[in-house]
């Protein structure tokens, strides 16, 4: 069984034909219902705020009120029934939660929040929207409310990159879009989610305001307006990562979790090695194929080594972080284990082996088990590698990893949408390629 791909003599075709594939072509983009409720995202800048000025290029309002001041200071006041203090130059307000600070319509609002605990500037950049001051467990939080446009002009340049050919940028523009979305519909579902739907970190997309949004990151945003993935009239949680290393895998084999939109997809054109056999995948990493996408990404190909001393240590630590089954102290690592692979070649399961127990830990958490236990906390790059051991039996004293790609591996590889759009592929033949099983839609 061969991973989708796409064939080098359908190229030609494509780039004529792309605009009439199924569920691509532009008059099949159907309409969605908005989301309900707000029609603008809510993006948690920082949650513990002692003070925050507001600068804006006309006169702010607060509250809806004109305070004929282009700057704001809000900051808590000590009071449970009136918890904010709202300062200008000529008065100061004592007022109730939450407080709404908004500029001129389109003006970007330039915002310095200090943290209630240490005191420390933590928010200190220009944004568009609005702000609100919220009460949150007893701590302010300050959200931006934003239009998903706005927002994704944004997130595009900070998550892809904005010298990326235009296409590559549209293509990240729907999946960012997507995502928001997705994320949104769940939390305000959720009756014990914080009143907010994102964070700016990658714990959802990294958001930094108006200073990472070019001329073409907001062209990105503007010419795919309104466009998002669905399956099911459902907008998709369309996740995506850095590189590939030339296949993608499923959500249930990175996170033992069902996401409809995104398919495993040999990275490339022609048909997919059988990279669930370990001499095949061997030679596919060592000696990879001029048509995959994302080469020049310079995690498409890595090498990492450890000494069996430095995985102890490293595992001491990272097994209780990520909490699995018989991490509690299983000793000096005398071998690891690779166990089962997914048809697109990426390691589901791994077994540890110590001198006081073993564990097994799988998935996706794989790659953190190698660095604090934690998203995002170093480790492998990813779980697409092969292993060599040093040593004829265990304990073995090194272990030495060759793997391809940086990331979960699920959804849209980043870099081959950069190489497919340098290859004059349009956005909407890149959201096929990783989404197949989503369509494009638009909300309403």
């Amino acid at each position: 069984m061969h991973l989708a791909s796409i064939s080098r003599a359908a190229l030609a075709g494509l780039l004529l034909v792309a605009l009439c594939l199924p569920g691509v072509a532009a008059d099949n983009v159907r309409a969605l219902a908005a989301l309900p409720g707000s029609p603008a995202l809510e993006v948690l800048l920082h949650g513990n705020i002692e003070r925050v000025r507001v600068r804006g290029e006309g006169p702010l309002t607060v509250g809806g009120a004109d305070t004929g001041a282009v700057e704001v200071v809000v900051s808590r006041s000590g009071r449970s029934d009136l918890p904010f203090a709202v300062e200008t130059a000529s008065a100061k307000t004592l007022v109730a939660a939450p407080v709404r600070v908004a500029g001129p319509a389109g003006a970007p609002l330039e915002v310095r929040a200090v943290e209630a605990k240490t005191g420390r500037i933590v928010v200190e950049a220009a944004y568009r929207g609005v702000l609100d001051l919220r009460l949150w467990r007893g701590a302010a939080a300050v959200v931006n409310v934003i239009v998903p446009d706005d927002y994704v002009a944004s997130v595009v340049a900070s998550e892809i990159g904005a010298e990326s050919p235009l296409e590559a940028l549209k293509a990240q523009a729907v999946a960012a879009r997507s995502f928001a979305w997705a994320e949104a519909q769940a939390r305000r579902a959720d009756p014990g989610a914080p009143p907010w739907d994102l964070v700016t970190s990658t714990a959802d997309q990294v958001y930094r305001g108006v200073s990472e949004e070019t001329p073409f990151t907001r062209l990105a945003a503007l010419e795919t307006a309104g466009e998002v993935l669905a399956a099911g009239g459902t907008v998709v949680r369309s996740v995506y990562h850095a590189c590939s290393g030339g296949s993608t895998t499923s959500a249930m084999d990175a996170w033992h979790s069902l996401i409809p939109g995104p398919r495993p997809v040999f990275d490339g054109f022609g048909d997919s090695p059988a990279l669930s056999a370990e001499p095949e995948l061997r030679r596919f990493l060592l000696a990879p194929p001029t048509t995959v996408f994302g080469g020049a990404h310079p995690a498409f190909r890595w090498r990492a080594s450890y000494t069996a001393e430095q995985l102890t240590r490293i595992l001491a630590r990272s097994l209780k972080a990520i909490e699995v089954a018989g991490a509690r102290d299983i000793g000096s690592v005398q071998d690891v284990q690779v166990g089962p692979r997914s048809l697109d070649g990426r390691v589901t399961s791994l077994r540890i082996i110590g001198s006081k127990g073993e564990t097994v830990v799988s998935g996706d958490a794989i790659r953190w088990a190698f660095g604090d236990g934690g998203v995002g906390s170093g480790g492998l790059r990813s779980t697409l590698f092969v292993l060599d051991k040093s040593g004829s039996e265990p304990p073995y004293t090194e272990y030495s990893f060759a793997g391809g790609g940086w990331g979960h591996g699920v959804g849209m590889s980043q870099a081959g949408a950069i190489d497919m759009a340098r290859r004059g592929l349009s956005y909407r033949v890149i959201l096929r390629h990783y989404y197949g099983d989503a369509e494009l839609a638009r909300l309403g």
